[in-house]
C-alpha cells in the first residue's frame, strides 16, 4: 500500500473530482487492489478512530473492552461487506439505466465516491463533539454524480435515476446490514 497515493487520491478526489475521476476510468486497477490499497486502510483507521472516540465520549457507563473490540469489528466488517453488496445490485442495475454491466466499475464508483464518508468518520468517531462533520459524509453523492459517467459510461439522460437509485441501494444495505448484526450482537448478549 502507497500510503501517498491514497492521501493524494482522496485529496484529489475532493478537490478536484472531474479531473481525478478521468484519471481513475483510465486507470486498469482491479477492484481487490482497490480495496486492500484504498478502502480497507480507510474504514480500518475509522475503525481506530472509533476506539479512541469510544473512550473519550462521556457516558454513564464505561465501555469494556469486548464492546470496544466488537464495535470496531463491526466497524470494519459492515463498509466492507456494504460496497460487496451495493456494487453487485448497483451492477446487475445498469442496463435498466442505460448503462453496460460493468462490475470492475461498480466497485471502482462506490469505493471512491465513498471517500468523503470515510473522511468524516475517520473524524467524527474521535470524539462526539465532532460527529457534526458526518455531514461531509454527503459530498459522496456528488462524487457518485461526477464519476458516474466516465466510470460507468451512463448516458446524461438516465444519470440522475442511477444515481438516486444507487444512494438508496448504498444507505439501504448499509442501514440493513447494521441492523442484521446489531441485532445477532444484542441476541447474544441477551442469550448469556
Amino acid at each position: 500500500m502507497d500510503i501517498n497515493k491514497l492521501i493524494n487520491r482522496a485529496k484529489n478526489l475532493i478537490v478536484s473530482p472531474a479531473a481525478e475521476w478521468e484519471i481513475i476510468s483510465s486507470e486498469n486497477e482491479n477492484q481487490n487492489n482497490i480495496i486492500k490499497d484504498y478502502a480497507a486502510p480507510l474504514i480500518i483507521l475509522a475503525a481506530l478512530t472509533g476506539i479512541i472516540g469510544n473512550f473519550l465520549a462521556p457516558r454513564f457507563f464505561t465501555p469494556g473492552m469486548g464492546y470496544v473490540i466488537t464495535t470496531a469489528i463491526f466497524a470494519i466488517i459492515i463498509p466492507l461487506a456494504s460496497i460487496f453488496i451495493s456494487s453487485y445490485i448497483i451492477d446487475a442495475l445498469a442496463p435498466s439505466f442505460g448503462t453496460e454491466k460493468n462490475i470492475k466499475g461498480a466497485f471502482t464508483l462506490v469505493i471512491y465516491a465513498s471517500t468523503p464518508a470515510y473522511i468524516a468518520s475517520i473524524v467524527g468517531n474521535l470524539h462526539w463533539t465532532l460527529s457534526i462533520l458526518s455531514l461531509f459524509g454527503l459530498y459522496s453523492i456528488y462524487l457518485f454524480w461526477v464519476g458516474i459517467s466516465p466510470i460507468m459510461k451512463t448516458p446524461e439522460d438516465k444519470k440522475t435515476g442511477y444515481v438516486v437509485v444507487s444512494f438508496i441501494i448504498l444507505i439501504a444495505v448499509y442501514l440493513l446490514l447494521g441492523l442484521i448484526i446489531s441485532s445477532v450482537l444484542l441476541g447474544s448478549i441477551f442469550m448469556h
